[in-house]
């Protein structure tokens, strides 16, 4: 697991865990997805599939986004029923998304207004990518001073 992933797993426990389950890298019986992070809401009794990346141009899971009924979600919710590890109540089903904010404006674009895709800017989360780093002079005084502001 890396960082982005780890952080991502905090976002999806940000309150305590409580009654949500998060199962990395879930084998989906149609054997050939795996994302990296099934969650179960126990409370709000919502199936999300959750992948991460970190690539300034994502597109190989833009496609998989855009297929996503056959890509995860009817196959990992008849698996889930099969398995009694949801029942008949849990219809809600959604995909999460950790990318790059450069990217999460392209997939906007590209996938509209969906209820179902969930998108998340890792800069967003606390990964920025263009800190505001300080210039020479005030890294200078930081390290004479012994503090930063």
């Amino acid at each position: 697991m890396d960082i982005f992933e780890e952080l991502a797993m905090w976002h999806l426990t940000r309150n305590g865990g409580v009654n949500v389950f998060v199962c990395p890298q879930f084998s989906i019986a149609n054997g050939h997805s795996c994302p990296d992070f099934v969650a179960l809401d126990f409370t709000n009794r919502i199936v999300r599939v959750v992948e991460v990346s970190a690539a300034s141009e994502p597109n190989g899971l833009l496609k998989k986004v855009l297929d996503r009924d056959k890509q995860w979600l009817s196959e990992l919710k008849g698996q889930l029923l099969k398995e009694k590890i949801i029942d008949d109540s849990w219809e809600r089903f959604k995909v999460v998304l950790y990318i790059r904010e450069r990217a999460c404006e392209k997939f906007r674009k590209k996938l509209g207004e969906t209820g179902d895709v969930i998108l998340y800017s890792l800069e967003g989360i606390g990964s920025p990518w263009s800190w505001d780093w300080p210039s020479e002079k005030a890294q200078k005084e930081v390290e004479e001073s012994g503090r930063q502001d």
